[in-house]
């Protein structure tokens, strides 16, 4: 999924209803509810952030041709303020939310026809799993960062107890993700169907 196909998803989804989910910390992250299900088990929803994920790149040494993904909340701490004070340049406005960093503001449209226009990180095993979209590069203390943005949407599965969001535990995320993906895969090809006989139209 590109950018413009999130902007488009935004704009729809700003007809959905939206939660505050919170992690261990206390952070919160406000999100739409994309999918909501219920079955024998509870209500479950798939929420998606209002606002960008985002997370902190950054090269070891300078043979590294693929940035490494910085995990470390005290590194994260330590970069956060210079980060927020480069994006604010682009008036986008950094924020330090549960589960995932997130920007607030215009995020740039990717430009597929450029090359350089994000990263694919890849494994030890060389695949590349996800590519991200490049917001901004900074150094501290020598060491060079980057913001950068998914481009994969940023989903969280919850348990809905009285229209608010709890997150799962593991085993039982374990055994709720499967039904979620079918049900999921089903309603997009619902979807695609939909969009097929409105364009026969």
């Amino acid at each position: 999924m590109n950018n413009t196909d999130l902007e488009d998803n935004v704009e729809d989804n700003m007809d959905l209803p939206t939660v505050l989910v919170t992690d261990e910390t206390g952070r919160g992250l406000s999100c739409y509810v994309e999918h909501s299900l219920q079955l024998k088990e509870g209500s479950y929803a798939v929420l998606l952030p209002v606002d960008t994920p985002v997370c902190f790149f950054a090269w070891l040494n300078e043979e590294d041709e693929e940035p490494v993904l910085i995990e470390d909340e005290v590194e994260i701490g330590a970069i956060y303020p210079l980060a927020k004070a480069v994006l604010e340049e682009q008036n986008l406005t950094l924020h330090w939310t549960a589960f995932t960093l997130t920007v607030s503001g215009d995020v740039p449209e990717v430009e597929e026809e450029d090359d350089d226009y994000g990263y694919e990180p890849e494994d030890a095993n060389g695949t590349s799993h996800e590519a991200f979209q490049l917001l901004a590069e900074f150094f501290h203390e020598d060491q060079e960062y980057a913001v950068c943005a998914p481009l994969d949407p940023f989903l969280i599965l919850a348990r809905m107890e009285q229209g608010q969001p709890q997150i799962l535990e593991p085993e039982e995320l374990d055994r709720i993700q499967p039904i979620l993906e079918e049900y999921l895969a089903g309603q997009l090809d619902i979807d695609k169907l939909e969009d097929d006989f409105a364009e026969e139209e």
